[in-house]
């Protein structure tokens, strides 16, 4: 029987093949940065859903549904680019924060746009002229924290291609 059946802790040792990519304590270290500051923008957009989950989510309002979702989606993104920090999935935590801004745009725009007189979606009728403002400022945070994201992601990347062309030359 192979040594690395009996005890189990030997798998768990195994080399790392010479060639794997690893990102640096640094990237790490900067991903759990990153990480705190868009949890940090989600718990932003969800403050003025927390009457309406103390009382009761499934009596609340059909947009403070969507926003309490839209938050869930961030976190479990966020949760997996901490899991594999990697400039992958930094990106495509960018693409989730783009999408929420986008969304956001459009609360923003029917908030502004929808006459008075005509009933809103997901009941924001009854909220139209605080939605304007907090919309505003949510798309304002979540574009900001779409950007930084996409920076971080795009720098990593561009720094690991270079490592990488680095690499193939020694080896050659």
């Amino acid at each position: 029987m192979p040594s690395h059946t009996r005890n189990p802790s030997n798998a768990q040792q195994r080399p790392i093949p010479r060639n794997t990519y690893r990102p640096d304590h640094g990237r790490i270290t900067s991903t759990k940065w990153l990480a705190g500051l868009l949890a940090a923008a989600v718990l932003f957009s969800l403050a003025p859903v927390v009457y309406h989950v103390q009382v009761n989510l499934q009596t609340a309002p059909g947009w403070a549904r969507a926003v309490v979702l839209l938050a869930a989606v961030q976190a479990v993104y966020l949760g997996w680019m901490l899991s594999a920090p990697d400039w992958s999935t930094a990106w495509v935590v960018m693409l989730v924060f783009a999408g929420v801004s986008a969304l956001y745009a459009v609360a923003t725009a029917m908030a502004i746009a929808t006459p008075p007189d005509r009933a809103m979606p997901l009941g924001l009728g009854e909220v139209r002229y605080s939605a304007r403002a907090w919309c505003g400022a949510v798309l304002a945070v979540m574009s900001l924290c779409t950007y930084l994201v996409g920076r971080f992601s795009t720098r990593w990347r561009r720094s690991f291609e270079y490592e990488k062309a680095g690499r193939e030359s020694v080896l050659r």
